[in-house]
């Protein structure tokens, strides 16, 4: 099944279960592994990168970006976190801590094809030596 890329802020925002509201921005540069040079708005920010990994296909100039808007606070250095971009017309989740709570929360509105009836009885299980993310 293809499912249409969200199209608005608000419903990759909705799709994350993200708690602080998310912006379409468009990727520049990532400077380093940390910090992401963003368009938003018509003007450049700086955005963390939660995701120290490569993510070679998702970070190139100009491709589509989510920063949550974190506020002004002044104990943060960046205002604003790169949590998704998009590849073939869809978010993909950048920040990596998120998504067991959101593979949770679909198993429990049965939005995972062929997972159905599935629920997530308990998270990061050790196995022996390994840790599975969710024991369903």
């Amino acid at each position: 099944m293809v499912r249409r890329a969200p199209e608005s802020a608000a419903e990759v925002e909705a799709a994350l279960s993200y708690p602080y509201p998310t912006r379409n921005a468009r990727l520049i540069a990532r400077e380093n592994r940390f910090v992401a040079r963003c368009l938003l708005d018509g003007r450049e920010v700086s955005a963390h990168v939660p995701n120290t990994g490569r993510m070679l296909e998702l970070m190139l100039p100009d491709n589509r970006v989510w920063l949550a808007d974190l506020g002004d606070d002044p104990t943060r250095r960046f205002r604003y976190r790169l949590v998704a971009a998009e590849l073939r017309s869809q978010p993909v989740l950048v920040e990596s801590a998120r998504t067991n709570a959101i593979v949770a929360s679909l198993l429990d509105v049965d939005g995972v094809p062929g997972l159905e009836g599935y629920r997530a009885l308990e998270r990061e299980v050790r196995v022996g030596d390994s840790r599975i993310d969710l024991l369903l």
